[in-house]
């Protein structure tokens, strides 16, 4: 994903850049865009109604139709839906937080990785006026908007042409409603794989949330009356070709 259709180097760029090459996609036996970025910093992916894929940028939540409080672009084109829904929202907020990570590489054999985005993504000055009374949700959390995101993985290789990796991450609590009088817990995912190279083929069996933890993610958050359960276990066997 890109904010710019032109070809553009890292230092080009004036904005952090999170990288996830093709070594990487294969090792994980990764098949769509979302599963590819779901280990960057600050995303989280979740499926909504059982129908399709949502994705949440930076602690700030999605809101009623699809990308309506971050801006995703894939090639400079914005991801939009048919009420073309996909603008900064303009309520009043107050979001503050950053993201740290780091990379290690102990043995050419041996790779680590951890990264935590860490929020606080709050209300405003926000009353809403009614007859019989106003609410004030000034300094409540914004709905489905955790404080926290780690990731961390491993990758083992003990001969070249074979690859083990482990991703885990945790996602903290979230508050369904604007009143924040239903929480959901936190929760943490485990994926692994393994992946055989040989010559330009690579076959990857993949398993996604491999311990099959049940959890909630999203919902309807404007009456907190039903909250949707997180993707099972997902077990996958893929072929890759390399023509180079």
């Amino acid at each position: 994903m890109t904010a710019s259709k032109a070809p553009l180097s890292i230092g080009e760029i004036a904005a952090q850049v999170d990288v996830v090459d093709r070594s990487e996609i294969d090792e994980r036996g990764d098949q769509r865009l979302t599963q590819a970025i779901s280990h960057v910093p600050g995303v989280i992916v979740s499926t909504v109604a059982g129908s399709f894929e949502s994705v949440m940028l930076r602690g700030l939540p999605r809101e009623s139709n699809e990308f309506t409080s971050t801006l995703l672009l894939i090639d400079g084109v914005p991801q939009t839906d048919s009420r073309n829904s996909s603008r900064v929202t303009p309520a009043s907020t107050d979001t503050r937080g950053g993201e740290l990570g780091t990379r290690w590489t102990p043995t050419p054999r041996v790779s680590a990785y951890v990264n935590a985005a860490l929020y606080r993504n709050r209300f405003g000055g926000f009353v809403i006026e009614q007859a019989g009374g106003d609410t004030d949700l000034t300094g409540n959390r914004l709905p489905i908007s955790p404080d926290r995101i780690v990731n961390a993985g491993v990758t083992f290789t003990p001969v070249p042409r074979l690859a083990v990796r482990v991703d885990v991450k945790h996602v903290g609590d979230v508050m369904m409603d604007r009143g924040n009088t239903f929480q959901l817990d936190p929760y943490t995912l485990l994926d692994a794989a393994v992946s055989w190279r040989t010559g330009p083929t690579r076959i990857t069996l993949s398993a996604h949330n491999l311990f099959n933890a049940e959890y909630y993610w999203n919902g309807d958050w404007s009456r907190a009356e039903s909250a949707d359960p997180g993707a099972p276990r997902q077990l996958l066997l893929t072929t890759s070709f390399s023509f180079r």
